[in-house]
Protein backbone atom coordinates (compact mmCIF):
# COMPACT_ATOMS: atom_id res chain seq x y z
CA UNK A 1 0.00 0.00 0.00
CA UNK A 2 1.56 3.54 -1.09
CA UNK A 3 1.80 5.96 1.85
CA UNK A 4 -0.76 8.04 0.46
CA UNK A 5 -3.55 5.19 0.38
CA UNK A 6 -2.06 4.67 4.01
CA UNK A 7 -3.07 8.04 4.70
CA UNK A 8 -6.33 8.07 3.03
CA UNK A 9 -7.26 5.65 5.29
CA UNK A 10 -5.37 6.96 8.66
CA UNK A 11 -7.01 6.18 12.02
CA UNK A 12 -6.05 6.36 15.24
CA UNK A 13 -6.55 4.97 18.43
CA UNK A 14 -5.28 6.58 22.17
CA UNK A 15 -5.40 5.78 25.57
CA UNK A 16 -4.23 7.32 28.77
CA UNK A 17 -4.09 6.21 32.20
CA UNK A 18 -4.93 9.28 33.80
CA UNK A 19 -5.88 8.65 37.58
CA UNK A 20 -8.53 5.86 37.22
CA UNK A 21 -6.23 2.77 35.56
CA UNK A 22 -4.76 0.13 38.11
CA UNK A 23 -1.57 -1.18 36.79
CA UNK A 24 0.21 -2.78 39.42
CA UNK A 25 -1.84 -5.95 41.37
CA UNK A 26 -0.50 -6.75 44.74
CA UNK A 27 -0.14 -9.88 45.14
CA UNK A 28 -2.66 -11.91 46.68
CA UNK A 29 -2.22 -12.99 50.32
CA UNK A 30 -1.40 -16.22 49.08
CA UNK A 31 0.92 -15.49 46.46
CA UNK A 32 3.95 -13.51 45.63
CA UNK A 33 3.97 -12.27 42.43
CA UNK A 34 2.91 -8.96 41.04
CA UNK A 35 0.62 -8.42 37.88
CA UNK A 36 0.75 -5.57 35.67
CA UNK A 37 -2.54 -4.46 33.08
CA UNK A 38 -2.05 -1.83 30.40
CA UNK A 39 -5.16 -0.66 28.55
CA UNK A 40 -3.29 -2.03 24.92
CA UNK A 41 -0.75 -3.82 23.47
CA UNK A 42 1.14 -0.68 22.32
CA UNK A 43 2.54 -0.02 26.48
CA UNK A 44 3.43 -3.63 26.78
CA UNK A 45 5.91 -2.64 23.61
CA UNK A 46 7.22 0.41 25.33
CA UNK A 47 7.53 -1.56 28.70
CA UNK A 48 9.31 -4.20 26.86
CA UNK A 49 11.79 -1.74 25.36
CA UNK A 50 12.34 -0.33 28.88
CA UNK A 51 12.89 -3.44 30.72
CA UNK A 52 14.31 -5.99 28.74
CA UNK A 53 15.58 -8.21 31.20
CA UNK A 54 12.62 -7.95 33.67
CA UNK A 55 11.31 -11.85 34.48
CA UNK A 56 7.84 -12.26 34.05
CA UNK A 57 4.91 -14.36 31.94
CA UNK A 58 4.01 -13.18 28.32
CA UNK A 59 1.88 -11.01 27.96
CA UNK A 60 -2.03 -11.97 28.00
CA UNK A 61 -3.52 -10.24 25.68
CA UNK A 62 -7.19 -9.81 25.22
CA UNK A 63 -9.71 -6.72 23.47
CA UNK A 64 -10.16 -4.20 26.64
CA UNK A 65 -6.48 -5.03 27.91
CA UNK A 66 -3.06 -6.95 28.42
CA UNK A 67 -1.31 -8.22 31.67
CA UNK A 68 1.40 -10.35 32.88
CA UNK A 69 2.67 -11.14 36.32
CA UNK A 70 6.12 -10.94 37.62
CA UNK A 71 8.66 -14.00 38.34
CA UNK A 72 9.92 -12.74 42.00
CA UNK A 73 10.65 -9.17 41.13
CA UNK A 74 12.70 -7.40 43.62
CA UNK A 75 11.78 -3.80 45.68
CA UNK A 76 14.54 -2.15 43.72
CA UNK A 77 12.66 -3.47 40.05
CA UNK A 78 9.48 -2.76 41.78
CA UNK A 79 10.11 0.69 42.32
CA UNK A 80 11.49 1.20 38.63
CA UNK A 81 8.32 -0.02 37.42
CA UNK A 82 6.26 2.22 39.36
CA UNK A 83 8.25 5.04 38.14
CA UNK A 84 7.41 4.13 34.71
CA UNK A 85 4.05 3.71 35.08
CA UNK A 86 3.64 7.60 36.65
CA UNK A 87 5.84 8.65 34.43
CA UNK A 88 3.02 7.63 31.64
CA UNK A 89 -0.13 7.76 33.57
CA UNK A 90 -0.59 11.61 32.18
CA UNK A 91 0.13 10.87 28.81
CA UNK A 92 -1.74 10.21 25.73
CA UNK A 93 -0.13 6.85 23.78
CA UNK A 94 -1.67 6.83 20.28
CA UNK A 95 -1.73 3.84 17.91
CA UNK A 96 -1.10 5.05 13.67
CA UNK A 97 1.28 4.81 11.06
CA UNK A 98 4.69 5.14 13.56
CA UNK A 99 5.87 2.74 16.00
CA UNK A 100 3.69 4.27 18.84
CA UNK A 101 3.37 7.92 19.64
CA UNK A 102 3.23 10.26 22.97
CA UNK A 103 1.68 13.25 23.74
CA UNK A 104 2.99 15.15 27.53
CA UNK A 105 -1.19 15.30 28.19
CA UNK A 106 -4.42 16.54 26.54
CA UNK A 107 -4.76 20.34 25.61
CA UNK A 108 -8.31 20.44 26.73
CA UNK A 109 -10.69 18.82 30.08
CA UNK A 110 -13.81 19.17 31.04
CA UNK A 111 -14.44 21.50 33.92
CA UNK A 112 -16.87 20.64 36.91
CA UNK A 113 -19.38 22.78 35.30
CA UNK A 114 -18.55 20.46 31.79
CA UNK A 115 -17.55 23.62 30.00
CA UNK A 116 -13.79 22.73 28.24
CA UNK A 117 -11.05 24.49 29.37
CA UNK A 118 -7.14 24.24 28.66
CA UNK A 119 -5.08 22.32 31.04
CA UNK A 120 -1.65 23.74 32.60
CA UNK A 121 0.22 22.03 29.01
CA UNK A 122 -2.74 23.17 26.85
CA UNK A 123 -1.99 26.99 28.88
CA UNK A 124 1.29 26.64 28.18
CA UNK A 125 1.15 25.73 24.47
CA UNK A 126 -1.04 28.82 23.77
CA UNK A 127 1.22 31.17 25.59
CA UNK A 128 3.81 29.67 23.42
CA UNK A 129 2.55 30.49 20.16
CA UNK A 130 2.71 33.82 18.85
CA UNK A 131 -0.13 33.00 16.13
CA UNK A 132 2.03 34.49 13.19
CA UNK A 133 2.79 37.32 15.39
CA UNK A 134 6.53 38.60 16.08
CA UNK A 135 7.89 36.35 18.84
CA UNK A 136 8.06 37.95 22.39
CA UNK A 137 9.82 36.88 25.37
CA UNK A 138 6.99 35.80 27.43
CA UNK A 139 6.86 33.07 24.11
CA UNK A 140 9.79 31.96 24.43
CA UNK A 141 9.99 31.35 28.37
CA UNK A 142 6.68 29.37 27.39
CA UNK A 143 8.15 27.10 24.85
CA UNK A 144 11.30 26.86 27.01
CA UNK A 145 9.46 25.53 29.65
CA UNK A 146 7.79 22.79 27.32
CA UNK A 147 10.82 22.01 26.08
CA UNK A 148 11.99 21.33 29.50
CA UNK A 149 9.25 19.17 30.57
CA UNK A 150 9.65 17.11 27.09
CA UNK A 151 13.21 16.59 28.46
CA UNK A 152 12.50 15.35 31.02
CA UNK A 153 9.68 12.93 30.26
CA UNK A 154 12.49 11.65 27.56
CA UNK A 155 14.99 11.47 29.97
CA UNK A 156 12.90 9.37 32.85
CA UNK A 157 11.54 7.12 30.06
CA UNK A 158 13.92 4.41 29.31
CA UNK A 159 12.80 3.11 26.20
CA UNK A 160 13.90 6.54 24.61
CA UNK A 161 17.87 5.47 25.53
CA UNK A 162 17.89 3.44 21.98
CA UNK A 163 17.00 5.56 19.71
CA UNK A 164 19.66 7.72 17.52
CA UNK A 165 18.21 11.13 17.38
CA UNK A 166 15.03 13.64 16.97
CA UNK A 167 13.43 15.23 13.99
CA UNK A 168 11.58 18.12 14.04
CA UNK A 169 8.18 18.52 11.84
CA UNK A 170 9.24 21.27 9.79
CA UNK A 171 7.12 24.56 8.94
CA UNK A 172 4.76 25.49 6.59
CA UNK A 173 6.69 28.10 6.51
CA UNK A 174 10.36 27.61 6.45
CA UNK A 175 11.62 30.91 6.56
CA UNK A 176 9.76 31.61 9.93
CA UNK A 177 12.28 32.35 12.71
CA UNK A 178 9.99 30.82 15.52
CA UNK A 179 9.48 27.19 15.46
CA UNK A 180 8.68 24.85 18.72
CA UNK A 181 9.67 21.49 17.26
CA UNK A 182 12.99 22.96 16.42
CA UNK A 183 13.38 24.43 19.79
CA UNK A 184 12.11 21.22 21.20
CA UNK A 185 14.88 18.89 19.34
CA UNK A 186 17.26 21.30 19.84
CA UNK A 187 17.05 21.12 23.84
CA UNK A 188 15.97 17.25 23.37
CA UNK A 189 19.46 16.73 21.79
CA UNK A 190 21.24 19.48 23.91
CA UNK A 191 20.33 17.18 26.61
CA UNK A 192 20.26 13.59 26.02
CA UNK A 193 23.76 13.62 23.98
CA UNK A 194 21.36 12.56 20.84
CA UNK A 195 21.13 13.63 17.47
CA UNK A 196 19.58 16.35 16.26
CA UNK A 197 18.55 15.20 12.72
CA UNK A 198 15.93 18.06 11.47
CA UNK A 199 18.76 19.31 8.80
CA UNK A 200 17.82 15.67 6.97
CA UNK A 201 14.17 17.04 6.27
CA UNK A 202 13.54 19.57 4.39
CA UNK A 203 10.67 21.46 2.61
CA UNK A 204 10.45 20.66 -1.26
CA UNK A 205 6.87 22.98 -1.86
CA UNK A 206 5.29 25.40 0.03
CA UNK A 207 2.51 23.89 1.64
CA UNK A 208 -0.82 25.63 3.07
CA UNK A 209 -2.09 25.71 6.37
CA UNK A 210 -3.92 22.14 5.98
CA UNK A 211 -6.11 22.11 9.15
CA UNK A 212 -8.82 23.85 7.28
CA UNK A 213 -8.86 21.82 4.32
CA UNK A 214 -10.44 18.51 3.05
CA UNK A 215 -8.85 15.36 3.55
CA UNK A 216 -7.99 14.42 0.50
CA UNK A 217 -6.79 18.12 -0.15
CA UNK A 218 -4.84 17.67 3.21
CA UNK A 219 -3.12 14.37 1.89
CA UNK A 220 -2.47 15.99 -1.73
CA UNK A 221 -0.88 19.21 0.37
CA UNK A 222 1.48 16.72 1.88
CA UNK A 223 2.83 14.38 0.01
CA UNK A 224 6.00 15.55 -1.88
CA UNK A 225 6.49 18.39 0.00
CA UNK A 226 9.80 17.36 2.51
CA UNK A 227 12.74 15.61 0.74
CA UNK A 228 14.94 13.32 3.25
CA UNK A 229 18.72 12.65 3.35
CA UNK A 230 18.86 9.50 2.87
CA UNK A 231 22.66 9.26 3.97
CA UNK A 232 21.45 10.63 7.58
CA UNK A 233 18.35 8.88 8.53
CA UNK A 234 19.40 5.28 7.14
CA UNK A 235 19.02 2.50 9.54
CA UNK A 236 18.24 4.79 12.33
CA UNK A 237 15.66 4.99 15.15
CA UNK A 238 13.63 8.63 14.90
CA UNK A 239 11.78 10.40 17.26
CA UNK A 240 9.53 12.75 15.34
CA UNK A 241 9.07 16.00 17.45
CA UNK A 242 6.03 18.19 16.48
CA UNK A 243 4.10 20.63 19.02
CA UNK A 244 0.24 19.43 18.71
CA UNK A 245 -1.17 16.44 17.43
CA UNK A 246 -5.20 16.70 16.35
CA UNK A 247 -5.65 14.47 13.24
CA UNK A 248 -2.02 13.10 13.51
CA UNK A 249 -2.03 13.42 9.43
CA UNK A 250 1.32 15.48 9.56
CA UNK A 251 3.71 13.33 11.67
CA UNK A 252 2.52 10.20 10.25
CA UNK A 253 3.41 11.76 6.24
CA UNK A 254 6.76 12.50 7.84
CA UNK A 255 7.08 9.26 8.94
CA UNK A 256 6.33 6.94 5.94
CA UNK A 257 9.08 9.15 4.47
CA UNK A 258 11.53 8.50 6.86
CA UNK A 259 10.89 4.94 6.72
CA UNK A 260 11.41 5.10 2.88
CA UNK A 261 14.28 6.77 3.28
CA UNK A 262 15.26 3.72 5.22
CA UNK A 263 14.72 4.72 9.18
CA UNK A 264 14.49 1.45 11.15
CA UNK A 265 11.69 3.07 13.70
CA UNK A 266 10.07 5.86 13.95
CA UNK A 267 8.12 6.87 16.52
CA UNK A 268 6.15 10.41 17.39
CA UNK A 269 6.77 12.78 20.73
CA UNK A 270 4.43 15.68 21.02
CA UNK A 271 3.68 18.50 23.82
CA UNK A 272 -0.11 18.29 23.46
CA UNK A 273 -3.08 15.99 22.40
CA UNK A 274 -6.63 17.76 21.07
CA UNK A 275 -9.60 15.66 22.39
CA UNK A 276 -10.39 15.69 18.85
CA UNK A 277 -9.00 12.87 16.48
CA UNK A 278 -9.96 14.62 13.41
CA UNK A 279 -9.90 18.24 12.49
CA UNK A 280 -12.19 17.71 9.70
CA UNK A 281 -15.27 17.04 11.30
CA UNK A 282 -17.73 19.93 9.75
CA UNK A 283 -19.17 21.85 12.72
CA UNK A 284 -22.54 23.01 12.94
CA UNK A 285 -24.62 25.13 15.45
CA UNK A 286 -25.40 21.91 17.22
CA UNK A 287 -22.16 20.35 17.16
CA UNK A 288 -20.41 19.91 20.89
CA UNK A 289 -17.99 22.13 21.86
CA UNK A 290 -14.63 21.04 21.88
CA UNK A 291 -10.62 22.30 21.87
CA UNK A 292 -10.30 22.94 18.71
CA UNK A 293 -12.85 25.73 19.47
CA UNK A 294 -10.65 27.59 22.13
CA UNK A 295 -8.87 29.54 19.70
CA UNK A 296 -6.02 32.76 20.55
CA UNK A 297 -9.10 34.75 21.23
CA UNK A 298 -10.68 32.65 23.80
CA UNK A 299 -10.80 34.01 27.16
CA UNK A 300 -10.50 31.55 30.39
Amino acid sequence: MTLRSQLAKLAIRRWSLGGQWEALHAPERDGRDWGLTFPSKLYCEMFDSAFPGLSKNPWRVTEKSCGTYFRHISNDDLALVRQFIEGLRPCVIIKDLTDGSVALGYRARKSDSGRLERTELGQLMHDAKPYDKSATESHRKAGQELARRMRTFVSSMPFYQNVDGFIAVPSSNPGKAFSLPRGFVHELAKRTGKLDLSAALSKSKTTPEIKNLAWEQKVNALVGSVTVEKTKVGGKSIVVVDDLYQSGLTINYIAGELRAAGAKQVFGLVAVKTLRNDDNVPKTAESPQTDDDLNDEDLF
